[in-house]
């Protein structure tokens, strides 16, 4: 009989585990996704007002707003800044957080896709069920 696993050990690789967001990860995923989609640089107040996720006084969400944009570049993402008519503006573009385009061989893309595969075939197992 196999008993449960330790996290990180080799017996715990690849097995489904419960994911929860942290407290403010939705937001952040909705302000990354809010800015790549904008057609131009958006202003602080559309940000908090357009992004779901802030709420509270005007100067609440702007606070949240200044940690979120702290917390995204924690995480390697910067945002894009300027000023114009004393108004600070938001953009974020899509080199600043995809990579760049790999030029993989024919080869190189097939293993590529049979170790996604592979990764994913214990999971996907274990969420069909029995």
């Amino acid at each position: 009989m196999v008993g449960p696993h330790k996290p990180g050990s080799a017996g715990s690789r690849n097995r489904p585990v419960k994911v929860t967001w942290q407290q403010g990860a939705s937001r952040l995923f909705n302000l990354v996704i809010g800015l790549l989609n904008a057609p131009s640089p958006r202003p602080t107040a559309w940000v908090v007002e357009n992004i779901e996720g802030y709420s509270g006084q005007l100067k609440s969400r702007e606070r949240v707003f200044h940690r979120d944009r702290e917390s995204l570049r924690q995480l390697g993402i910067q945002l894009s800044h300027e000023s114009r008519e004393r108004q600070d503006y938001w953009l974020l573009r899509p080199e600043q957080v995809f990579l760049p385009d790999l030029d993989l061989s024919e080869t190189e893309l097939q293993v590529l896709a049979t170790a996604t595969q592979w990764a994913r075939q214990p999971v996907d197992s274990a969420m069909a069920g029995p």
